[in-house]
Formats: C-alpha cells, sequence, structure tokens
C-alpha cells in the first residue's frame, strides 16, 4: 500500500480557478531509508519547493504524492494497475523501473532527440528494455558516501587502510554487512576489473584474481579489528553515529537532511576513502527516473508529460541540487557548484567513482540470484568461516554462472 504524504498535494487555494486535475506520483523509498515522521518531513522538504515552482507556470494542477518501499512497489503497483489506480508518474530507482516495465506496469517513455540529449548516453542505454523502449526518463541521481564525526576526525581517512588504521587507534568505525553499502570498498582494493570479468563469464587473470583476494583479506582483517563493528542495517549504523558510538560510517545522500538536524556541526561529509595504490573507491549511486503508469488518462499522460519537462529543465536540476543538497543532477548541462559546498564537492566525486560499478549494474541488479549468494560468501568471508584463498575462486565462479 501507498504512504500518502500528508502536506505534499494539500496546495493552497489556486488564485486562477479550481484545478483542471491532479497529477498522482509514486516516489519509492529505498530500503536504507525507514519509514518515520522524519523522513515524511524531509520528503516534504524535497519535493514542496519543486511542488511550489512548478505550479507557478501550471497553477491548475494539484500535485498528490504516495510513497511505497522500493522493495514492495512491484506488488502494490500491480495491485493498483489492476485496480485501473496507478500513479501518473513514479519516481523510482532505476533498477525499480527495469522490474515494473518487465512486470508489464509501466508504459515506454516518448522521449524526444532534444530530450535525451540533456543525458549521458550510456545512462539513456542502460534504461533501454531489449526491445529499445525507454523505461524512464533520467531525473536525479543519489550518491553514497563518508559520513563521519568532525570532533574527534578533523580529516575523514583517505585510504582504506587509513580507515583500519583509525580503529586501531580507538576510534570506532561502523560498516554495513549488506553487499550494497559494503561493495564501494570493492573499488578501493583493485577488484572491479576481476568482478567485471567474472560477470562477462570470463576467466579474470592473475592480476585481477589478485584484487578479489585483496578485498576479500581487507573484509576478512576489518572484521577482526575490535573497533570496526558491522551492522546489519544502515539504519542501525546511523544511529550510533549520531549517538557519538561511531566516528566513522559510509552513508548515503538521503540521509544528510536528518543527519544534518541530529549532529549539527558534528556532522563531516567526504567522498569515500580509495586505495594505498590510487584505486578509486566504487559506490552503488542511484539514479533516480521518472517513468510512467499505464492507467493515465489522456489529460493525466499530458500533465505526467508536462511535469517530466519541467523536472528536466537544468533550472529545475540545478534548484534541486542546491537547494537539498541531497541529488544530483541527472541533466549533464547543470553545472554543479562545488566550490560553494564540500558536500555537493563530495557528491560529485562519489558520482565519478559511481561508474566503476557501472558495467556491472548494467548486468547484474539486487534480484539477481548470484547476489544473494555472494552476500552469503561475504558474511562468511566476515565471520571468519572460510579462507579469502578458496572464497576467491568461489566468487568467480559464482559470478561467471548466467541467472
Amino acid at each position: 500500500m501507498g504512504l500518502a504524504l500528508a502536506g505534499v498535494g494539500c496546495s493552497p487555494r489556486n488564485p486562477l480557478g479550481p484545478p483542471q486535475g491532479v497529477l498522482f506520483i509514486g516516489l519509492g523509498v529505498s530500503s536504507d531509508e525507514a519509514f518515520s515522521p522524519d523522513l515524511l518531513g524531509d520528503i516534504q522538504d524535497r519535493f514542496k519547493k519543486l511542488e511550489t515552482a512548478y505550479r507557478t507556470l501550471n497553477g491548475k494542477t494539484a500535485i498528490h504524492f504516495h510513497l511505497y518501499p522500493e522493495d514492495q512497489i512491484l506488488a502494490a503497483i500491480r495491485h493498483r494497475t489492476w485496480a485501473g489506480l496507478a500513479p501518473d508518474v513514479l519516481m523510482v530507482n532505476g533498477e525499480t523501473a527495469r522490474e515494473l516495465q518487465d512486470a508489464g506496469l509501466i508504459d515506454p517513455f516518448p522521449a524526444t532527440p532534444d530530450m535525451l540529449a540533456n543525458f549521458d548516453p550510456d545512462e539513456i542505454r542502460r534504461l533501454r528494455s531489449a526491445s529499445g523502449d525507454l523505461m524512464g526518463l533520467p531525473m536525479l541521481v543519489q550518491t553514497q558516501l563518508a559520513c563521519y564525526n568532525r570532533r574527534k576526525l578533523p580529516v575523514p581517512p583517505a585510504t582504506v587502510d587509513d580507515l583500519l588504521a583509525l580503529s586501531a587507534d580507538g576510534y570506532p568505525i561502523g560498516l554495513p554487512t549488506t553487499l550494497s553499502n559494503l561493495f564501494w570498498s570493492a573499488g578501493s582494493l583493485g577488484a572491479i576489473e576481476g568482478l567485471n570479468e567474472a560477470v562477462a563469464g570470463r576467466r579474470p587473470n592473475l592480476g585481477q584474481r589478485v584484487g578479489i583476494e585483496a578485498w576479500l583479506a581487507w573484509l576478512q582483517n576489518a572484521s577482526n579489528h575490535h573497533r570496526v563493528m558491522f551492522f546489519d542495517s544502515q539504519e542501525a549504523a546511523q544511529r550510533q553515529l549520531i549517538d557519538g558510538q561511531l566516528d566513522w560510517i559510509p552513508c548515503r545522500s538521503t540521509q544528510l537532511p536528518l543527519l544534518n538536524r541530529q549532529m549539527g556541526q558534528r556532522l563531516g561529509v567526504a567522498a569515500l576513502p580509495g586505495g594505498t595504490k590510487g584505486d578509486q573507491a566504487s559506490p552503488i549511486n542511484r539514479l533516480r527516473v521518472l517513468s510512467l503508469g499505464r492507467n493515465s488518462s489522456h489529460s493525466g499522460r499530458e500533465r505526467a508529460l508536462t511535469f517530466s519537462r519541467f523536472v528536466i529543465n537544468p533550472m529545475t536540476q540545478r534548484d534541486l541540487t542546491i537547494g537539498s543538497r541531497t541529488f544530483l543532477p541527472a541533466n549533464i548541462h547543470v553545472r554543479v557548484p562545488v566550490l560553494s559546498s564540500n558536500v555537493l564537492a563530495a557528491m560529485v566525486t562519489a558520482n565519478q567513482q559511481g561508474r566503476n560499478t557501472d558495467e556491472m549494474l548494467s548486468t547484474i541488479n539486487s534480484r539477481d540470484p548470484r547476489v544473494t549468494a555472494l552476500q552469503s560468501l561475504i558474511n562468511q568471508v566476515l565471520f571468519g568461516e572460510v579462507g579469502v584463498d578458496s572464497t576467491t575462486d568461489q566468487v568467480i565462479s559464482l559470478l561467471s554462472r548466467r541467472p
């Protein structure tokens, strides 16, 4: 079931007369964001300005948002589509858009060449189905970052070795066990090329295998450090950072509003640490896309397309980025003012780092059975139940299989 976003869509009286229609928008919420009054308030803040700006140009359209957990959205939208109540527009992760498209729950997006010219061609390619249909229009990018206590750590760790050195010096470090939030370290340890080779069905060469083994060894070494604590959920690590029980965690840009409110000047934000050999971290950033529901009337579809054109406009994208400091623009023609904000600078770096994972993410998604099996292997590594050498071969064999 969707959760109505109180206050958003309850627009002030329209001086131009009664609304000509209502635009229903379904907003997917990732598993890293637990439903709470704080989350509702944050989303209100993020999109209220967007709604206000849109209504200056389209004052006779009211906007109603409904929230859906991304891991439940497929069932919810299927039910609403059968009932003829699907949202006009869905704001979801690119991976979720693909699942909705595969299930026949969204319509192809009729983007014009002029619209597509605003985006990275590789992103557009990844958003096309096998038949060439566009499953969604890029909207915003959510990035994975490092969040830390500035009063304890004036300078964040630059490398993964620095991170473990901090823990050895008595600074508590939090790491998630979930693969999507831990995978950033694979790039730092030089494992990405080998993992990409395995996913492509090719045998990694010796150097690439060494990179995978180095990653697994670092994870096992980290688990042996007294002050490195592993968490089943991002929310639990975030709470301990807020409470001062942790000094450093990986985090997501969507969590920054809450962290800012709770930590104030204590909160530091940086890009994730790389490797000692210059390897970059490999965060899994999330592209948010606009997809079209299947139950819209002709006028509802027109409202959906008008809204989509407004959202990807460079000025709107820039205002969303600067106003929230939570997203980056998907529009490649928007210049992010990195000199004005350390947070925006860290997000831009994270976006560049995330290109390390693009090849893999275009082939394998979170519902792929290989991901579940890889998570199990990583858990065994963290608990010291398996050797790193043999597990390296298992990882390569596992990822080489076709789902």
